[in-house]
């Protein structure tokens, strides 16, 4: 079994950090939530303390950071040792030298151990030759954390430091060898992984598996399907997360079985696994298990793979759970819901309600989903357009890619967004001046580019790209020449060819991109070819073309694509509608739904106006007071609970066809009739 230690420091198969679950909604926690959570570290009780340390890390509560700090020297050796786990999390990389002097003389082994696994996370190379040393240590949590952190580390001895502990008699400890090796950057490593997956321990083999998905995908894509028959829970979990990341097209009849006969745990992931590869031919037994009055945590698995798929028959289902009391369900029913995307959706009795709801997770949620249909009800709630809170300022910034005109009441709160102490708050600051167009902001969205949080970096850059403004190359280069980020990078090239094509970009675009696809990364290389068509060369279009089809037409139904689906929206409207008119007829039903989003929003001759609420009072002056629905482009019946009329991939050209087909029939139908009832006439007579 593994150690506890080992479950912390290990990249687990939990459904948590799946990849098959691919943004499984999770509420997050509020302002008062956080503020609880960081006060708790100064209880006087160690195990308040404890807990608190936990739960920043676990949540990324990067507020936190300055507090966690105050408590590196906490006189309990078990929370001192949680804060440090927490800080690595956090990869706060200027206690790196304090996290250090802890790993070199703190008395507590595992204070050690954590100082070890922290500094692996933080990069902190110079700590290789202090870490060592723990391999021979008596305490296996200094040795499992010396072997991860080496991993993480690498360095010229360190594949034969790892793989010596392959021959010990401790599982745990092979276990962690074989870990270490996925992350490794050494060639060599893949060796050892090969001779493991035969191994007659089903640990083993697990991490073998969980290894070789990341190091190896080629070789273990060929053994999947086998190892998929072993009649063992824990290892066809692993295994089926193996699939989600290197596909395997043969095993479509398995995970289908063990949608229908395996137990909730099993069910549950397989049914992820068929949304994530996009096996539709699943849908019946995934509706059939979720009909099966499973477990809550199962029926929430079950429903989210059911969305994913575009099956339509589970919108009852998702209006179901906005009913619930826990804001979990509330929030997978409503992004179920956006997925599924329903043509008639009865917003006020099923939606504008939760605009006061009490979770800030479910009211953005609510909110992100009114946008879409164009109904702007929710920019009359004052505690909306006020609130603080991260998650519905994200909404807010989102909605104006949806309702047009933009909202002037939103687009005052940009500037103060921008300026927000919270990098969640900027981020949807920057998403927000971006969509406006005002290159007003450009000032203070090049200075927020030089910021330490690589998630807001890049939203910072796409906003500045979208402004189109001649002075931010100087910031393009500087990322280009200063960041580790091969995907802000390669937006930081995208910036700079937009700006100021010349033979130089290309040169760098070429060679990035070609990093890119020797570590499959999918992002980067889109990115690239994206950047390389202000070439205007035949090559890099044809380039492109085929990464366009290949990303977003098969592979995984993924909510990545989504994001680089955005980033076509760079290109001029007229280029931009073109893409998302091919992207409509995709098979995977993510790509399909956003394609079908973008064009009733930015296609005038698709969308027109279907619904008119009456004229209220306008307490907001500058804003209209009448409220507007979208009509999606690919409505088919009247029914509300009939949707996008996609799940066979067919586009609402093909379902015209169809429904043309079906009258041409019925009057042939009819004109028999009427003959055979004209020739019994004649007989008669």
């Amino acid at each position: 079994m593994f150690n506890s230690l080992l479950f912390l420091i290990m990249p687990a198969m939990s459904s948590g950090s799946s990849v098959a679950d691919d943004d499984f909604p999770v509420p997050a926690l509020n302002t008062r939530q956080r503020a609880s959570i960081i006060s708790e570290l100064d209880s006087p009780n160690a195990l308040v303390r404890l807990r608190a340390a936990s739960r920043i890390g676990e949540e990324k509560l990067k507020n936190a950071i300055p507090h966690l700090i105050s408590r590196l020297n906490d006189s309990n050796p078990t929370v001192r040792a949680e804060v440090i786990k927490s800080l690595g999390i956090l990869k706060v990389k200027t206690v790196a030298n304090k996290v250090y002097k802890y790993l070199l003389h703190d008395p507590s082994p595992l204070v050690r151990a954590r100082s070890a696994t922290a500094l692996g996370k933080m990069k902190f190379y110079q700590a290789v030759p202090a870490i060592i040393p723990l391999l021979d240590r008596p305490d296996i949590r200094e040795r499992l954390a010396a072997i991860n952190a080496l991993g993480r580390l690498g360095g010229p001895k360190v594949l034969k430091l790892i793989t010596r502990n392959l021959a010990s008699s401790n599982s745990e400890i092979r276990e962690a060898a074989l870990h270490a090796l996925a992350v490794l950057k050494d060639k060599r490593a893949v060796f050892y992984l090969h001779r493991y997956i035969e191994s007659g321990n089903m640990d083993i083999k697990r991490a073998a598996i969980s290894a070789l998905s990341i190091r190896d995908p080629d070789f273990l894509k060929g053994r999947v399907k086998n190892l998929l028959n072993i009649q063992n829970d824990e290892l066809q979990l692993v295994v089926l997360e193996a699939i989600s990341l290197v596909g395997c097209p043969e095993c479509e009849k398995k995970i289908n079985e063990l949608i229908k006969t395996g137990n909730d745990r099993i069910s549950c992931k397989a049914a992820s696994v068929a949304a994530y590869l996009n096996i539709t031919s699943s849908i019946d037994d995934i509706l059939y298990r979720l009909r099966m009055n499973p477990t809550v945590a199962a029926k929430m698995g079950y429903l989210w793979a059911c969305s994913r798929l575009g099956a339509l028959q589970c919108i009852n289902d998702g209006l179901q759970f906005l009913s619930s009391p826990t804001s979990e369900q509330k929030l997978l029913g409503l992004k179920a819901l956006r997925i599924l995307r329903a043509a008639r959706a009865d917003l006020k009795s099923h939606v504008l309600h939760l605009l006061h709801d009490h979770d800030n997770s479910v009211l953005a949620e609510a909110v992100n989903f009114l946008s879409e249909y164009g109904d702007r009800r929710f920019v009359d709630t004052s505690g909306i357009i006020n609130s603080r809170s991260p998650e519905i300022i994200s909404s807010l910034a989102r909605s104006l890619r949806w309702i047009t005109p933009a909202e002037k009441e939103i687009l005052r709160k940009v500037t103060g967004w921008l300026s927000s102490d919270d990098n969640k708050i900027r981020a949807a600051g920057a998403l927000a001046a971006g969509i406006s167009g005002d290159i007003k902001y450009s000032g203070k969205l090049l200075s927020l580019i030089y910021s330490q949080d690589l998630k807001l970096k890049k939203e910072v850059v796409i906003s500045t790209i979208l402004l189109k403004t001649q002075y931010s190359s100087g910031a393009y280069n500087y990322l280009v020449n200063r960041e580790q980020d091969s995907e802000l990078i390669a937006l930081a090239l995208l910036g700079l060819s937009m700006l100021n094509w010349n033979k130089n970009v290309e040169i760098k675009l070429i060679t990035h991109l070609n990093r890119s696809l020797k570590k499959r990364d999918e992002i980067t290389e889109f990115i690239c070819s994206f950047a390389l068509l202000n070439s205007e060369k035949t090559e890099h279009i044809n380039n492109f073309n085929k990464i366009f089809s290949r990303i977003f037409f098969s592979g995984f139904n993924s909510s990545k694509k989504l994001y680089l689906m955005n980033l076509l929206k760079i290109a001029d409207v007229k280029k931009s509608r073109e893409w998302f008119q091919k992207l409509a007829d995709s098979p995977l039903h993510r790509v399909k739904i956003h394609a079908y989003r973008f064009l009733a929003r930015f296609n005038e001759e698709n969308s027109k106006v279907v619904q008119k609420t009456k004229p209220a009072v306008n307490k907001n002056p500058g804003i209209s007071s009448e409220r507007t629905m979208l009509q999606l482009p690919f409505k088919s019946k009247q029914n509300e609970n009939d949707g996008c009329a996609c799940l066979a991939g067919k586009s609402a050209t093909d379902s015209s066809k169809k429904s043309a087909g079906i009258l041409i029939l019925f009057f042939a139908v009819s004109l028999i009739f009427i003959r055979k009832k004209y020739e019994n006439v004649i007989r008669k007579y």
